[in-house]
Formats: C-alpha cells, sequence, structure tokens
C-alpha cells in the first residue's frame, strides 16, 4: 500500500526566484589552472543572503581535493561564505558546495555548485 501511495506523492515546486545561487569566488575563476598557492582564503558569494550559523556542507569524493581548511565564516550579512585555507603548489583541487549545507533564510538550497581548480607550480 506504501509503495503506490508514495508513487502518487509530487514534489512541492520551488520558486527558483527564491533559490540562493553562487555568483562568484572572490579569488578566483572556477576552472582555473594557474591559481596562486599563496592565497589564504577562498571566498564563494551568493545570490542573497543565506540562513548562516554553522549550515555549511562542502563534499568532494577524494578528501584530499579539498583545500587544508583552516577556519570558515559567513560575512557580508550571510551573503559570502569564506573558507580560510593553506594551498599547496601543483595541486588539483575539488570540492562541492551542497544544498543541503547552504540555504536561504527560506530554507531553499542551493543546487550544489562544483569548484575545480589547479595551483601554480
Amino acid at each position: 500500500a506504501y509503495k503506490i501511495w508514495a508513487e502518487k506523492i509530487q514534489p512541492i515546486p520551488i520558486d527558483e526566484s527564491k533559490r540562493p545561487v553562487v555568483v562568484s569566488i572572490s579569488e578566483l575563476t572556477n576552472g582555473d589552472t594557474n591559481v596562486s598557492a599563496d592565497i589564504k582564503t577562498i571566498t564563494a558569494n551568493f545570490s542573497m543572503p543565506l540562513s548562516g550559523g554553522n549550515s555549511y556542507s562542502v563534499y568532494a569524493e577524494n578528501e584530499s581535493d579539498i583545500p587544508q581548511v583552516k577556519g570558515v565564516k559567513f560575512t557580508n550579512n550571510n551573503q559570502s561564505f569564506v573558507m580560510e585555507v593553506s594551498l599547496e603548489r601543483d595541486k588539483e583541487y575539488h570540492f562541492v558546495y551542497t544544498g543541503e549545507g547552504f540555504v536561504s533564510a527560506d530554507g531553499i538550497g542551493i543546487k550544489d555548485y562544483e569548484v575545480k581548480f589547479k595551483t601554480e607550480r
């Protein structure tokens, strides 16, 4: 009986105009292959304020693909998320800001946003 009812459940539509999006990363352009290993922060800027607090999620299949994170904070009225990082030279980094952790005040999560870059030699 459950399966029959579960198949009939329709997801609640989301007003996409209320979904936050990553508009930029201050210190680099996504996909860059010559990022300075000397940068100390990676700042994701969003289209609207997020719920803030400790609600964030960064994911990578391979943990070594994520920069060494020394600290995190929301700034700019919770519209920017700053990761204090330590980067290695000549290394590829790959991680995802997830909709589970980055949500608007209305509780609407971002669409997962993949970040890839490589540091200079």
